[in-house]
């Protein structure tokens, strides 16, 4: 077992919360909660019971929150019952147990807004304690990679931009072995060998790339347009509302779209210089699924495509004179991030939209604004 400094250091903001996750989305309630209901009095059983949606196994949402959620933003079932009534999901959340045979990793999702500020922090995130004998012979490599790709992620050296042009590559070449035979350690040892040597020649190439400001603003636009139809309009416009017209607009102002540009680099250099290392490291590879079903691909797309539309709306509120700092960051952060996280379609959606451009020879991914 091991766990990340993200677990180590999560505790819930309860009422304080920005963003609280007791709102927006489906909460469930499973056939486990309603088991251990069982030992309260009647009474307090069907007062829970009668706001829980049997055949969906879902709590009844009122005005978008949850029905158990008291004007303070305080749970009813603890206050009322206590903690040991509370929802399985309720009690795990954010918090995520990856398991890969014997070995497991204990993480956090960027969905809870607490999360996100930790991930806005100046310290990178890091793995604690596990050992690599726990990890069963068929994990092993790709162990041995996802522990490679973190350190290239983490590097002092090179611009983030270079960055993700080696995961996408490296990435790119793990898809192309998976469908055909497993992978062994010393194919892993050879890729990482590879890429180790390459390393600071694509960084180099990669600075010389996004230095050409006018391939960065067409590689901006043309994602913007790319994942217009993958964002969750509703949400998005609560922290954009002029987000589809600004979008139009510095398609024909590209002075302005660098303008915008460069006020939101500098104000994301003040309050969240690691926002996109710390993301990327978090949702892609502390969050692993069985790597060998595919987690190399669509987790690494899908977190860049939602990186991205971090970025579009951020860039959208700074043109019109909003405020970007931490606690905002947090709010819009989660909460875009719950729908592409628990929502198949979507993520598939802009996992293929980045799949797609990948090799678009105008367009490449690493070009767009990430510093």
């Amino acid at each position: 077992m091991s766990e990340t400094s993200l677990w180590r250091h999560f505790s819930c903001d309860a009422s304080t919360c920005v963003n609280t996750c007791c709102a927006g989305w489906r909460i469930p309630f499973i056939q486990q909660d309603r088991e251990r209901i069982r030992s309260l009095p009647q009474e307090a059983q069907q007062d829970i019971l009668a706001n829980i949606h049997l055949p969906e196994e879902a709590i009844a949402i009122k005005n978008e929150r949850c029905s158990f959620l008291t004007g303070e933003n305080l749970c009813r079932i603890i206050l009322d019952y206590g903690e040991a009534y509370l929802g399985t999901v309720c009690v795990v959340f954010p918090r995520q147990v990856n398991r890969l045979g014997r070995y497991a990793e204990r993480s956090v999702r960027s969905s809870c807004p607490h999360v996100v500020m930790e991930v806005l922090g100046s310290e990178r995130i890091s793995i604690l304690a596990g050992a690599q004998d726990d990890v069963e012979t068929d994990f092993l490599p790709f162990r041995k990679l996802r522990d490679f790709l973190i350190a290239a992620l983490q590097s002092m050296d090179g611009a983030m931009a270079g960055k993700v042009w080696i995961l996408l590559e490296f990435v790119k070449d793990v898809e192309g072995l998976l469908p055909c035979r497993a992978l062994s350690l010393e194919m892993a040892d050879k890729m990482i060998r590879e890429y180790a040597g390459q390393y600071s020649s694509i960084l180099t190439e990669c600075a010389k790339d996004t230095s050409d400001k006018e391939r960065v603003e067409e590689a901006f636009l043309f994602f913007a347009h790319q994942l217009r139809s993958a964002i969750h309009q509703k949400k998005a416009l609560k922290y954009a509302p002029s987000l589809w017209s600004d979008v139009d607009r510095w398609q024909d102002d590209r002075r302005g779209l660098r303008t915008d540009m460069n006020r939101l680099s500098d104000l994301l250099r003040e309050c969240g210089p690691l926002f996109s290392e710390n993301y990327l490291t978090n949702e892609v590879f502390l969050n692993w699924k069985n790597p060998s079903q595919g987690y190399f691909c669509e987790d690494l797309y899908s977190s860049l495509a939602k990186w991205m539309i971090f970025y579009v709306i951020m860039l959208s509120a700074v043109r019109n004179g909003n405020l970007i700092e931490k606690v905002w960051l947090s709010r819009m952060v989660s909460d875009m991030d719950r729908d592409y996280t628990h929502n198949d379609e979507a993520r598939h959606k802009m996992g293929a939209a980045i799949a797609k451009a990948r090799d678009h020879v105008q367009h490449k991914p690493w070009l767009f604004p990430f510093w």
